[in-house]
């Protein structure tokens, strides 16, 4: 603690409260030298900011930044060389669920949380060959932390929300205190446990329920996890993915996996669907939650009604099982895209190169989400097959998987870094292709699973 209170936590043996302030070097020396060996170093000091930008003194962004950012990188210092020596431990940078969307009145604070989010990221692929991890968890708002209070601590209301601001600020407020669930105390702190003990090289953990930030930017109630958002935009690195057998009665064993991708002729084993329920950005109906699997259909470049009149019968089918649906670009018409969002459950897309005004106007050209713990990208084009893992890695460093199209040609591979490279082909134009296809996949607490492609016989 910056400053030992007796009484706010309970007598233990096995506990020792040691005075330790994060900005100063003396204090992080003796603080460790104190401290003895350390297996896991949780790094959750924190100055919160509510304001805007332009009323925010620099001196205060300073603060923030000192403690939140620069204070959790030198605890790690103090900590990482008898890990790197022991061969062992853990960093848990504890961030905030402010970095998974986009929240008005927090520019300072989420900056300095999403610095924390890419340091530890980073940090986590340096310190894997010693043996040592990295972790961050995300809480959401909570209550009884005194968060609010601290936040504008030592300013004038009107100096850090001008009065410009103070209608937007306050319906801004009005609405974060209408939602319905709220993160406790010890959420996070059994989240933090669990990030502590795990081995599976996950990097993210969302602490418990939170807002969901809209497009808008003002939060909207909502008793989904944190991670369960419609445009999160950083993501972290997957491992390596895994074989899942798919457990529907209906379905008959995967075919043989070439590489990392089964391959599997459309229409064996498979019975027809009716499709499920209208949604599009904000989903409705059945959500899966975190700890369930997340089933994915990926497709691109349909190119109606050039190409084809219609989407496949067999695609159209997949529509009502999937939970997300993701289209790399090149829809050609918008009615394509009218359809996909009257019976997707969720829809993720983005415009291509063929793509005209009306789609353009309706769709990115970049698109974001993070599902199950992974955090997915889509783009339409990504430059020729010979460097593509290198260039797509520079690109898009923060992502886990990017689904992509332009080619008409299948792709799966993992770049170097761990971003894993999906194009499902096209399911209406095969070009030089032996068939038209399109991929489904399988997202399961932070892994990507049964990734098969889907040969659909010909028209």
């Amino acid at each position: 603690m910056r400053t030992p209170c007796p009484g706010v936590l309970p007598e233990s043996h096995r506990l020792r409260v040691l005075e330790l302030d994060v900005t100063r070097p003396d204090s992080l020396t003796a603080a460790f030298a104190a401290a003895g060996p350390v297996d896991a170093l949780v790094n959750n000091a924190g100055v919160p900011s509510i304001s805007v930008c332009e009323g925010t003194p620099m001196a205060r962004v300073r603060e923030v930044f000192e403690t939140n950012t620069f204070g959790a990188m030198a605890t790690t210092q103090a900590v990482l060389p008898q890990f790197r020596e022991r061969g062992s431990g853990v960093v848990v940078d504890v961030t905030s669920s402010v970095v998974l969307g986009h929240m008005p009145l927090s520019a300072v604070y989420k900056a300095s949380k999403m610095a924390v989010e890419g340091f530890t990221a980073s940090l986590a692929l340096e310190l894997a060959p010693f043996g040592v991890r990295a972790k961050t968890v995300q809480p959401g708002a909570c209550l009884t932390t005194g968060f609010a209070a601290k936040a504008t601590q030592g300013a004038a209301p009107d100096e850090l929300v001008p009065a410009p601001y103070a209608a937007f600020a306050k319906a801004t407020v009005d609405d974060f205190m209408g939602q319905d669930v709220f993160t406790e105390e010890s959420d996070v702190a059994e989240t933090v446990w669990r990030a502590v003990h795990d081995t599976t090289g996950r990097l993210r953990f969302p602490g418990a329920a939170a807002p969901v930030p809209t497009r808008s930017g003002s939060p909207r109630r909502s008793k989904r996890p944190a991670v369960r958002r419609p445009r999160a935009r950083h993501l972290r690195r997957p491992r390596a993915p895994a074989p899942m057998t798919r457990t529907h009665a209906t379905s008959r064993p995967r075919a043989p996996v070439r590489g990392r991708l089964a391959v599997r002729r459309d229409g064996e084993g498979r019975r027809p669907r009716v499709p499920g329920e209208p949604a599009v950005a904000a989903p409705r109906g059945r959500r899966p939650s975190y700890a369930e699997a997340v089933r994915l259909l990926l497709m691109s470049d349909t190119h109606l009604p050039k190409r084809a009149k219609a989407l496949p019968d067999a695609l159209l089918a997949e529509l009502a099982e999937a939970d997300v649906v993701f289209h790399a670009g090149d829809w050609v018409d918008t009615a394509t895209l009218d359809l996909l969002e009257s019976r997707c459950r969720r829809l993720i897309g983005v415009y291509g190169n063929n793509d005209g005004p009306d789609l353009r106007a309706r769709l990115p050209e970049v698109a974001h989400a993070e599902l199950g713990g992974l955090r997915f990208g889509a783009v339409h084009e990504t430059g020729p097959a010979q460097g593509r893992e290198a260039r797509c890695a520079a690109r898009f460093p923060d992502l886990d998987v990017l689904v992509f199209g332009h080619s008409h040609i299948p792709w799966d591979t993992t770049a170097p870094g761990g971003l894993r490279l999906l194009n499902p082909g096209s399911p209406t134009d095969r070009r030089r292709q032996p068939h038209c296809t399109y991929m489904t996949a399988t997202v399961t607490d932070g892994r990507l699973t049964d990734v098969t492609l889907h040969r659909l016989p010909p028209r």
